[in-house]
């Protein structure tokens, strides 16, 4: 996961690679204070957990939404297909679940 955290001497981010889940997890490896170098300023300095933040990745939010739109266009391609090879079929019983409503409500009316 890639991790960053702003120097304490320039403000510029620190980036980082740590093969951790958690914050839980980085301190058990790393410990309470973990020293961090700044090429801006040259500069090392320690950091607590709290202080680093994960970074997103934006090539995984990428092929997710590709994922998430060619599923959806092959979902309506075969559900769409589906449906206009079944279309009488979902016409009559919605017909017949209209006029069940409809005899219904006549009789409550009686």
């Amino acid at each position: 996961m890639k991790l960053e955290s702003k120097c304490k001497n320039c403000g510029k981010y620190i980036e980082f690679t740590e093969n951790v889940s958690d914050r839980a997890e980085l301190s058990l490896e790393k410990g309470e204070n973990i020293e961090l170098f700044c090429k801006k300023c040259s500069t090392k300095s320690c950091h607590h957990p709290n202080d680093i933040n994960a970074k997103k990745n934006r090539v995984i939010s990428i092929i997710g939404f590709l994922i998430f739109v060619i599923g959806t266009i092959l979902i309506y391609h075969f559900i769409g297909e589906f449906y206009l090879e079944h279309k009488e079929q979902f016409e009559v019983k919605r017909t017949f679940l209209v006029l069940e409503n409809y005899s219904e409500h006549l009789q409550f009316h009686l």
